[in-house]
């Protein structure tokens, strides 16, 4: 729980130096901690100042984090009244995102330079067709800048207005690994699209494997959204697991020869390239930094505790972009895998080593229950409904999704070779089709419901500290199986989050 601890504390330093864009309380705070540090270190130590050193280190290691998330917060702390005034301004920056529309293309813009100066945030741009830029390119035109509506205070989104197409040139190309990638993605969408499978499965196949939903029909979308598993269209931590799998298949051969340590680091290379080429969203970097500090574990030959994982994935995406704090898909992302890292393991009432085929099974059905009594509250919040019929929709879909990402990354190795069999195209046109059509018949409508930030707030604070009841004295072993030690449950623990459970429940005809 000590990873939590620190993630919180640097949270709200990062919440804190986001108000102001001086870096005086910052460094005020750090050396402060700094300062305690170095009193602990000048204490004897002896038996009678053991506590006085044990308040000292942590006290200056709370204070540490708290002073260098408000330096965080402070330098990336902007002002838009000054830029956003409506004036016509000199735009630079590269391009990260592209997308057809019926009469234009939408880019996202990462801002360089405004009138010349050094400038950060992002622009959305809708150009004609007559000319395509890709991801990479680096762009300059005169546009006005209007703030975007739907971004938060911690984001810094504008939307292109007044744009002067005739100043809209490119002037260079980033020469950034990212975009090379990001290249090679665009590749592989020309290849998906030379196959002769059906529209909806080449769009299906876009969404899996390059993250790419713009192609995917709104009544395809809609189906899979009412049968709550929207979530398997878009690339994120499940995808890498399944990447995951893949390529441990795929490296057998190197732990014959070599040892395991290189098949597990060839893996982990490979994650990476794949989280590059699909847009480094907030999922897939969350899921690929937890399996390499779980994968480095193992090679090291140390204790494994994936929810600490989870805390340090969400640590140094906050540390990077402090902005992640306030996007919807990162918080559904954490606090479903947090929730689950915590709870699933000791919910499930089955011996794995006695009966494991039994054990998985009901592990699937857990991890559904668990994954949306976490986030309930932040899609009622966010989107205003739950999709009551997520627990058939993902028992039918989850044990499909891997085979068939796995057969569409064959398809298109065979594809790019120009080897097409029959068959395997109608396999892969016609497994969709079932899946669209069974999850077209489970009707359970959907759930209209909508709560307030005080639900939301308190029935997070329920999960936390139900999961911290039910993992008092739980311990990590090497093998990553959990050990037990006859420390029972907390009752005074498991009574507050059931209290603070049923408060937020009260909460919602309230909507505060």
């Amino acid at each position: 729980m000590r990873a939590a601890l620190i993630l919180v504390i640097f949270i709200i330093g990062i919440l804190s130096g986001f108000q102001t864009p001086s870096i005086l309380p910052a460094a005020v705070i750090i050396t402060i901690a700094v300062g305690l540090l170095c009193i602990n270190f000048l204490i004897k130590s002896t038996p009678q100042n053991i506590d006085l050193r044990q308040r000292l280190t942590i006290s200056g290691i709370a204070l540490l984090l708290l002073g260098a998330g408000v330096l965080d917060g402070s330098l990336n702390h902007f002002d838009n009244d000054y830029i956003a005034d409506g004036s016509n301004r000199k735009l630079s920056g590269i391009i990260e995102s592209r997308r057809t529309l019926s009469s234009s293309e939408m880019y996202n813009v990462r801002l360089r330079e405004i009138d010349g100066l050094r400038e950060r945030g992002e622009l959305l741009l809708f150009a004609p067709s007559d000319r395509v830029y890709t991801p990479g390119d680096i762009i300059t035109l005169r546009a006005t800048l209007i703030p975007d509506s739907s971004a938060s205070f911690l984001q810094r989104k504008f939307v292109a207005a007044n744009v002067a197409y005739g100043s809209l040139e490119k002037i260079g190309e980033s020469k950034n690994l990212r975009f090379f990638f990001l290249h090679l993605r665009e590749n592989i969408d020309q290849m998906i699209g030379a196959t002769h499978l059906r529209p909806e499965t080449k769009a299906l196949i876009r969404a899996l494997i390059i993250a790419d939903r713009t192609e995917i029909s709104e009544s395809r979308t809609a189906t899979f959204r009412n049968g709550g598993v929207i979530h398997t269209l878009a690339v994120s931590g499940m995808h890498i697991a399944i990447i995951a799998a893949i390529l441990l298949l795929l490296t057998r051969p190197f732990a014959m020869l070599t040892g395991r340590r290189l098949r597990l680091i060839l893996v982990i290379c490979g994650i990476w390239i794949f989280v590059m080429m699909t847009g480094a969203s907030y999922p897939t970097v969350r899921a690929a930094i937890m399996i390499s500090v779980v994968t480095a574990a193992i090679i090291l030959e140390r204790k494994r505790d994936p929810f600490s994982a989870v805390c340090l994935a969400a640590l140094l995406i906050i540390a990077v972009r402090p902005s992640a704090i306030v996007d919807a898909g990162m918080q559904l992302s954490f606090v479903s895998v947090a929730a689950l890292s915590l709870m699933a393991d000791p919910l499930n009432p089955i011996d794995h080593r006695r009966h494991p085929k039994t054990y998985k099974l009901f592990s699937l059905i857990l991890t559904t229950i668990i994954a949306t009594a976490a986030t309930w509250t932040l899609c009622s919040y966010y989107f205003g409904s739950i999709a009551v019929r997520f627990i058939p929709s993902n028992i039918i879909l989850l044990p499909v999704l891997p085979f068939y990402v796995g057969a569409s990354i064959i398809y298109l190795a065979l594809s790019s070779i120009g080897i097409e069999l029959t068959l395997f195209t109608y396999i892969m046109d016609s497994i969709p089709e079932i899946l669209v059509n069974i999850l077209d018949h489970i009707t359970i409508p959907s759930l209209k419901l909508e709560v307030g930030i005080v639900c939301l707030i308190l029935w997070m604070a329920a999960l936390s500290i139900f999961g911290i009841a039910l993992n008092i004295g739980r311990k990590c072993s090497i093998a990553g199986q959990p050990e037990y030690n006859s420390k029972p449950i907390n009752i005074s623990l498991l009574y507050t989050a059931i209290m603070l459970a049923l408060t937020a429940i009260l909460m919602i005809p309230l909507k505060i």
